[in-house]
């Protein structure tokens, strides 16, 4: 089954929310490049495997051309299945939102409110 955002505790949001706020400031892709090593060494100090970063990006790579409609359909599908056969618990989805939400803005968390309430329709 393939891996969704349930898959990931909080520490993996959290560090790729400071990911992103390092590469953020990047100049250009050299730079990114340039750093790359020293991001490997940081995601290792920070003890996320190298297979998590690979399903992250296994994980980008499949979903990147899907549009919002899309994604939202997918992850309403994927989570309701889960839901229903047992691998995705209530406790694991409110410990994930609970999780993203000092990230979002209330534009973002009204958008996951609604989409979390479709799991219930």
């Amino acid at each position: 089954m393939s891996k969704n955002l349930f898959d990931y505790s909080s520490e993996k949001i959290l560090h790729s929310k400071l990911q992103k706020e390092d590469t953020k400031h990047s100049v250009s892709s050299d730079f990114a490049k340039e750093n790359y090593n020293d991001n490997k060494v940081n995601n290792n100090a920070m003890n996320v495997s190298d297979d998590v970063i690979k399903d992250a990006s296994d994980i980008y790579e499949k979903y990147k051309d899907y549009s919002t409609d899309e994604l939202k359909d997918e992850f309403v599908s994927m989570s309701k299945k889960r839901l229903k056969d047992g691998s995705l618990s209530r406790d694991k989805l409110s410990s994930t939102l609970s999780s993203l939400s000092p990230f979002l803005n209330s534009q973002q968390k009204k958008f996951l409110d609604k989409l979390i309430g479709e799991l219930d329709d």
